[in-house]
């Protein structure tokens, strides 16, 4: 007698039992298996466990608050506030939203002291993603730098892939190619190179992004995402403090110096805490590297969120990116293949 293996993932269930009513238990189970997948993907592509389009609209909107930060940032910065107080003020904006959601989720404002560790690593590497960020743009172009910053969901899929926490699928690793390929057409009017220390810089803030999402996506497994983007932005906010009262003469302090401004403050860390929080919860749900590339999005939407706050235009070229991004995520989120135990 032969006992039929899983047929790939949890929610096949319904799939299972067919095969089982058609072939019986004492058939090989190579063959079972094989109609079970032409089953199973004649219902996938049709059909998404509720959970998964949760995730997947969580991550989505996310994006769309992430890519309203750099237009607010930028409106900020044009009415006169300096990028230390636009960082500041969205870690402590970010701070103080988030205490009422932590306590309307009975989440812990300050977790157990054995979390502490990982809630300051994971703070430090945001700070310095950020650092290496605009210290990388002082001698490259900024096109160049987001470029290379927006590679780091190719490494959280290698590092997931790696420990067994997910796999990823031939096809998936072609589609995220694909993706780094659209990055660098919509990239590619300002690409104007830069020299080898600013890309040493770009290369260094990328991994940071890439380990503070794998500590913080983590960490909200296990605390919760509320608690995790509270405590973040805290001690971020503190660690920014510390840097900007200690070296005022390298980051000097300037308010805005229009109501508009002020605005844009306010909206740059509403929708900064926003955009993590929610990319937390989606990570809970559907794992951090599917929520990691569906967020590469994130240059698409804030593409468009520019054309309608400051009137900047694609080119084709750049327009051809944005469709290829596109086209490469959804195939990428088609071709999901997560690690089962046969």
């Amino acid at each position: 007698m032969h006992g039929i293996p899983s047929c790939d993932t949890p929610s096949d269930f319904d799939v299972r039992m067919r095969c089982r009513r058609i072939y019986g238990r004492c058939t090989e189970w190579p063959v079972v298996r094989a109609s079970c997948l032409v089953m199973r993907v004649s219902a996938g592509m049709t059909e998404r466990r509720p959970s998964d389009m949760v995730g997947l609209g969580l991550a989505v909107i996310s994006s769309l608050c992430i890519a309203v930060v750099p237009s607010a940032g930028k409106i900020a910065m044009d009415a006169g506030a300096s990028l230390i107080i636009l960082l500041v003020s969205r870690c402590l904006i970010g701070a103080v939203f988030m205490v009422p959601i932590v306590i309307l989720q009975r989440e812990a404002l300050f977790p157990d002291r054995q979390y502490l560790w990982r809630i300051m690593l994971a703070s430090m590497f945001g700070v310095a993603m950020i650092a290496g960020l605009y210290g990388a743009v002082r001698f490259m172009d900024v096109g160049l730098a987001m470029l290379i910053l927006y590679m780091y969901p190719i490494g959280i899929a290698l590092v997931e892939h790696a420990q067994g926490n997910e796999r990823i699928s031939r096809i998936q690793w072609a589609s995220l190619v694909a993706v780094a390929g659209g990055l660098v057409l919509l990239s590619y009017d300002s690409l104007r190179g830069g020299d080898m220390f600013g890309i040493g810089l770009s290369f260094a803030a990328m991994f940071c992004a890439m380990m503070f999402t794998i500590v913080s996506s983590r960490l909200a497994k296990t605390i919760g995402a509320s608690s995790v983007n509270f405590a973040t932005n805290l001690w971020s906010c503190i660690i920014l403090a510390a840097l900007m009262l200690g070296l005022p003469s390298v980051l000097p302090v300037a308010m805005p110096a229009t109501n508009t401004g002020w605005l844009a403050i306010a909206g740059n860390g509403v929708f900064f805490m926003l955009g993590y929080l929610l990319f937390f919860e989606s990570s809970r749900i559907i794992g951090i590297t599917r929520t990691s590339v569906v967020t590469l999005v994130d240059p698409l939407l804030a593409a468009l969120v520019a054309i309608l706050l400051l009137g900047q235009m694609l080119s084709p070229l750049e327009w051809t990116g944005f469709f290829v991004i596109t086209g490469s995520l959804l195939v990428f989120e088609r071709g999901k293949q997560l690690v089962q135990t046969v």
